[in-house]
């Protein structure tokens, strides 16, 4: 069995070693090259730097996982790990909802409290956060971010590497295009081009 290793030593690195202990995985550590971090984190010890990857023993050895929350940091670490022919683990924390009607990629997280449901497509390397939402028939590609609170309606499309900010909502059958960014609250009524950063409010009602 391989021994799950965590690219990534902070904050959202620590959520995917208590998701993957939560899961029953055998951790063998930490990559990170930050050398102002201790030795060990929560127990489990920094193995060393993202050159370990070269090590054909070490690579062979190992599942890893890409635990940073910086959806850019991570972006231009997946090619790199990926180049290498590194393997990738899938983490879904044990209060994620999650339909057997659906497909999810090596190296994606499924953090608590998570709803999927049938029929939806979750690309590699995603991040669905905590307490967010997808519908049905979704389709989220990969290098993708939904943030925590966030709601997909049905039929939603994201694409490669797009960021969905926390508590957005986008509505049924938007397309939200790649590298397309949405704003934290935002409501999306209709589809974003690629590369759009917007921030969309619903507008206020007076009764």
């Amino acid at each position: 069995m391989h021994e799950l290793v965590i690219i990534g030593a902070g904050g959202h690195g620590r959520v995917c070693l208590d998701i993957a202990l939560l899961t029953g995985m055998q951790v063998r550590g930490f990559i990170d090259g930050d050398v102002t971090i201790e030795k060990e984190v929560q127990g489990v010890p920094i193995l060393g730097g993202d050159e370990l990857v070269e090590n054909t023993e070490f690579r062979q050895k190992a599942i890893f996982f890409i635990g940073i929350g910086d959806h850019k940091v991570r972006a231009r670490l997946i090619p790199v790990f990926e180049r290498y022919g590194a393997s990738f683990a899938t983490l879904i924390h044990p209060s994620a909802t999650v339909s057997d009607h659906t497909e999810i990629g090596a190296g994606t997280l499924v953090n608590a409290g998570a709803v999927i449901n049938t029929g939806s497509v979750i690309g590699r390397h995603c991040v669905l956060n905590t307490s967010c939402s997808v519908d049905h028939d979704c389709v989220i590609s990969d290098s993708s971010q939904i943030c925590p609170g966030a709601t997909l309606a049905g039929g939603v499309v994201c694409g490669v590497g797009s960021y969905i900010g926390s508590g957005a909502v986008v509505l049924p059958c938007c397309s939200i295009g790649a590298g397309a960014m949405i704003g934290a609250g935002s409501t999306v009524t209709e589809d974003v081009a690629e590369h759009t950063t917007i921030i969309i409010r619903a507008p206020l009602t007076h009764g």
